[in-house]
């Protein structure tokens, strides 16, 4: 027979089933074995949604600079750095900081984040302002709350800066949102840079101490014992610094805050020399984030030369150095890494992970510096950049069948729909009556018994992946002709692909026509009731609403262990 039992740590939760004699487990012991298999760790949500919300981010605010897009809310660049800073970098630190908590509670916590990326689509007069600030500082509110009561349960005097910096951070998220909705006076300097240096000073004082402990175990696997010293002198003085410097840039000082931002970038330099760069340079998930330090040093730098006007680099580079050079490289880096010793997987793919690092740091240098070795980059990118184009189908377009007077069917929307039925049935019939749909499920549910069994599991992905592609091909076609089409338009679709999977249920092919179906028809019946600026916010609230009564979906498939 089978005994259960439940470890639980600071950052994870696992259960393991261990065979043994039977022993009974009674009162309390049973119930917290029962919460402890309950709960769930929010890295497992939180990484995720900040990994496909940072290239939905950057794509979607090109499209809409460049006019590739149409979209009736405007946006702005504080949109682009408020998103990036209060969707990303907070997703990420809630999936690093916060601990294993009941699905119910982590869920809503999910939800909260989620309504605040959905706040900019609604029409600017469209909610009032007091509901937008609601809406929008929720989650940064929430986070610094459970963020501080996770440090002050360590009771460690070491960690009595991270509260402080915690609270910070949610002051900074509820009180950017308030500047940008009209009800707080704005700053001298945006609230929004004001939150990604709050987030940079975060960064700096725990992330540092990541890397000395990374850097430790990188160097021992390659037999090298070594001892990174604290700097609690050296911490403390940029968490100071940090302080000083907010202060004099947020209050218009910018010569006082130039001096302590290239002070700053100094003492960042003299931690780095401790950390022995040279010797991890063979693993992709430590020299990434010695990297993401000489990005803060060099963004630091950066402003402060042009804060004391010695240099001016155009579409705020200086920042960009800053935000997307540091704190980009270390969450980027922090996510990849505790996603997988939290999920006690091997060290796999060292070379793609080698040059997504690789990749990451030219984006960064490009977007930094591009602006001043490229100065007629908008000219360029604008030339180069996409040119809509559709497909024309003929009369079938605009002819349709007349139910009513108040009703008439398209020819060619219903003939999608009807393509979209054979296509799935086709796929359903193909995956449960033949020998490689039953293959291709074995792979799925256990690719280790399934090879054990005789099936090579790369043809059967390699096969998966020509399938879905030439679905694909279907569905782009019948998309070319009801609408234009350019490379940006992949991010928005997919928002709406993802919530039509989720709606219907996951692993359910049917559920996912009828999870479109549901979500078409909102935004339809939202355009016609509410006008063309209301019709995706409609849909996003029905999706919401399905998570919120029936988070597994409408025909959720059940999978036993």
């Amino acid at each position: 027979m089978d005994f259960t039992y439940a470890t639980a740590g600071p950052r994870w939760t696992a259960v393991t089933a261990v065979p043994t004699v039977a022993l009974p487990l009674q009162g309390a012991a049973t119930r917290q074995v029962l919460e402890l298999q309950r709960q769930i760790d929010p890295w497992r949500l939180f990484f995720p949604s900040a990994l496909l919300l940072a290239p939905v981010n950057v794509l979607a605010w090109l499209a809409l600079r460049h006019g590739l897009v149409d979209w009736p809310v405007s946006v702005s660049a504080a949109w682009h750095g408020q998103e990036m800073l209060f969707g990303y970098s907070f997703a990420v630190i809630a999936g690093y900081l916060l601990q294993a908590m009941a699905a119910p509670l982590l869920f809503l916590l999910w939800l909260l984040w989620l309504a605040g990326r959905l706040l900019w689509l609604a029409p600017p007069a469209g909610l009032d302002p007091r509901l937008a600030l609601l809406i929008g500082g929720a989650f940064p509110a929430a986070l610094a709350v459970l963020g501080t009561r996770r440090f002050l349960a360590v009771k460690r005097a070491r960690n009595l800066a991270f509260p402080l910096i915690v609270t910070a951070l949610g002051f900074a998220g509820v009180g950017s949102y308030a500047t940008e909705l009209g009800l707080l006076p704005p700053p001298e300097r945006s609230a929004v840079v004001l939150s990604v240096y709050v987030v940079a000073l975060l960064i700096m004082v725990m992330g540092g101490r990541a890397v000395s402990t990374a850097t430790v175990g990188a160097l021992r696997s390659q037999g090298h014992y070594v001892r990174i010293p604290p700097r609690p002198v050296l911490e403390a003085a940029t968490a100071l610094g940090m302080l000083a410097f907010m202060v004099l840039d947020g209050s218009g000082q910018p010569q006082g805050a130039g001096l302590v931002s290239l002070a700053i970038a100094m003492i960042i330099v003299l931690r780095m020399r401790d950390w022995h760069f040279g010797g991890v340079l063979h693993d992709p998930e430590v020299w990434p984030l010695h990297l993401g330090f000489l990005w803060l040093a060099t963004g630091l730098a950066l402003i402060g030369l042009e804060r004391l006007a010695v240099i001016s680099l155009p579409d705020s580079g200086t920042l960009h150095a800053l935000a997307a050079g540091g704190i980009g490289t270390v969450t980027l880096v922090m996510v990849l890494r505790v996603a997988r010793q939290r999920a006690s997987e091997p060290l796999a793919a060292t070379r793609w992970l080698q040059l997504l690092q690789l990749i990451m740091a030219l984006a960064v240098l490009l977007r930094v510096g591009g602006g001043w070795a490229f100065p007629d980059h908008h000219i360029l990118m604008l030339w180069f950049s996409a040119d809509s184009q559709g497909l024309d189908a003929g009369r079938i377009e605009n002819i349709s069948i007349r139910v009513n007077e108040q009703l008439s069917i398209g020819w060619y929307p219903l003939i999608v729909f009807v393509i979209a039925i054979v296509v799935i049935a086709a796929l359903q019939l193909f995956l449960t009556n033949t020998k490689l749909g039953r293959a291709f499920r074995a792979t799925s549910d256990d690719q280790e018994a399934a090879s054990l069994m005789g099936i090579n599991n790369r043809h059967i992905y390699s096969l998966a992946m020509a399938i879905a592609l030439a679905i694909v091909a279907v569905a782009g076609v019948l998309m070319a002709v009801r609408t234009t089409f350019d490379p940006s338009q992949g991010p928005f679709r997919l928002i709406f692909a993802f919530e039509a999977v989720i709606m219907g249920g996951m692993g359910s092919i049917w559920g996912t026509l009828l999870g479109g179906v549901v979500l078409g028809l909102a935004q339809t019946l939202g355009s016609q009731a509410f006008g063309v600026a209301w019709g995706t916010l409609v849909g996003h609230l029905v999706f919401l609403a399905v998570l919120a009564f029936k988070p597994s979906g409408f025909f959720a498939k059940t999978v036993t262990a």
